[in-house]
């Protein structure tokens, strides 16, 4: 499950949902979690939401991939963070993934 966090302009309360998830995990528990961060201050709301999920998922919170995104559509704004992004995953047990379209064909068109 893609989540926005609040330098995407969204606020934070109406992101996440923690009674949502609940209900998904309920479901089927083929749930993850994945977001774009692009600074220190995302990385905190981060750890922020997994707080929030956690109160309500309890101790599966801890089966659920968490995934990290660096954020840039182009090289210039993605090359700046995403070693940093990366670190702060593997710092946490938790999953990278790469923006390949930007990094192998620099955002080009039709990638």
């Amino acid at each position: 499950m893609y989540l926005k966090l609040p330098s995407s302009g969204e606020k934070f309360e109406d992101a996440i949902k923690p009674e949502i998830i609940k209900d998904y995990y309920e479901h089927s528990s083929l749930v993850y979690f994945k977001w774009v961060v692009s600074n220190e201050d995302d990385y905190e709301d981060v750890l922020k939401a997994i707080d929030a999920y956690s109160t309500v998922l309890g101790p599966v919170m801890n089966e659920i991939p968490i995934y990290l995104m660096s954020a840039g559509g182009t090289i210039d704004g993605y090359e700046p963070n995403h070693r940093w992004v990366a670190e702060m995953a593997m710092k946490n047990g938790w999953r990278y993934t790469p923006r390949l379209q930007v990094e192998l064909w620099r955002n080009a068109w039709a990638t």
